[in-house]
């Protein structure tokens, strides 16, 4: 076995140095190499540059916390107010219709606020640092009725509270589990049976999350069947109008967070450019079905690089309420797209999708007749209206 393992060295180093010193291309081939080099040392240098300083940071932040919780008293009720607000304004929709006020440690929370996120509000109060105790006093609204909670909010919002581990890991704790999860596979591979196969499992995964920075259950839905996510939501208008505006592409270019552009094509498509990992995905849909009030459904045409399924169906509630049942699946055959495939979704797409249709319900709310269509995310107005 060793003298397999010398002779398969050997053969690799003699090819290496044949490649490289090739009387015609070896020049232009050791310059690349030299020049790769060059240019992932100075990667490898910058990266640990920040995360050095991103390690002091977190760590200097949680003395300074640790510190504030022994030493610091009463404290002042306007920065208390502050405090909160800081926190408030992370977890509604329509922060500004909250209002706060503190006397002796003691908050009093009042205003309108959507019926998800009262209990949200108060927690988050709770437990900011200084408060004593949280009086809560908002009012519940089970839609945007309210003037204060009319309109499209100004920012985009958390539909649950943020999670202990988040799905997104600074460069710190991607070095980390990067370390952890190779020295486990490492220790695992040295050991038998049972226990190194779990080692060696338990490491793969870590290495995994680290160099993808995503959930393995996004990373293995990607790298295997594919994506395929739903939700539903009830909004506050008939199906006909719901209806009506689930078909413009403009309309859907601001309710899903994933994509940049989808525009109209010839005879009734739609392309799609949307983001990925280290660059971005194009694609083509047709509709394949419309019952008017009721369905919508499309798909990719025939040899594109991803292929998208999605659907919505629309059910009539009262008169004036509908239910939204949205259904996307993406899949591709090569390694290449679903890496980039992965980059589309920040974290679980149902999640994702579950905010992208409290974004439709906010479009769909607006007062008056019109939408302005060409309003983006970020505020901008320069596109048709209906």
């Amino acid at each position: 076995m060793n003298r397999t393992w010398t002779a398969a060295g050997a053969l690799g180093i003699g090819a290496g140095l044949m490649y490289l010193f090739d009387p015609d291309r070896g020049t232009r081939r050791r310059a690349m190499l030299r020049d790769r080099l060059v240019h992932l040392t100075h990667v490898a240098t910058r990266g640990l540059r920040i995360v050095s300083s991103d390690l002091f940071h977190r760590a200097q932040g949680a003395v300074a916390e640790i510190d504030a919780r022994f030493r610091e008293g009463t404290v002042n009720d306007h920065v208390l107010v502050a405090r909160v607000r800081s926190v408030i304004g992370r977890r509604a929709r329509h922060p500004h219709s909250v209002e706060v006020s503190a006397e002796d440690g003691r908050v009093t929370l009042s205003g309108p606020v959507l019926s998800g996120e009262a209990r949200r509000i108060a927690n988050a109060a709770r437990s900011v640092r200084g408060v004593r105790g949280v009086q809560n006093r908002l009012e519940v609204h089970g839609h945007e009725d309210a003037p204060p909670l009319q309109g499209d909010p100004v920012r985009q919002w958390r539909l649950e509270p943020t999670p202990r581990i988040p799905e997104l890991w600074p460069r710190s704790a991607r070095l980390v589990a990067f370390a952890s999860g190779a020295a486990l596979a490492f220790y695992g591979a040295r050991r038998a049976r049972r226990f190194g196969l779990g080692s060696i499992g338990l490491g793969a995964a870590l290495v995994a999350r680290a160099l993808a920075n995503r959930d393995l259950g996004l990373i293995r839905d990607a790298f295997a069947s594919g994506i395929d996510t739903r939700c539903s939501i009830d909004v506050e208008v008939p199906a006909a109008r719901a209806f009506a505006l689930w078909k413009e592409p403009e309309v859907l270019r601001r309710v899903f967070a994933f994509a940049h552009e989808i525009e109209p094509t010839w005879k009734g498509r739609l392309h799609w450019r949307v983001r990925g990992a280290g660059t971005g995905l194009e694609w083509e849909t047709i509709f394949t079905r419309q019952v008017p009030n009721e369905s919508i459904a499309w798909r990719t045409v025939p040899g594109s690089i991803v292929e998208h399924v999605g659907s919505v169906h629309f059910e009539a509630l009262s008169d004036e309420r509908t239910r939204v049942m949205v259904r996307l699946c993406f899949r591709t055959p090569s390694v290449g797209p679903r890496r980039a495939l992965l980059g589309m979704f920040t974290r679980s797409p149902r999640a994702e999708l579950a905010e992208d249709l409290e974004r439709f319900r906010a479009i769909a709310g607006t007062v008056g007749t019109s939408i302005e269509l060409g309003a983006d995310r970020h505020g901008s107005r320069n596109g048709p209206r209906i």
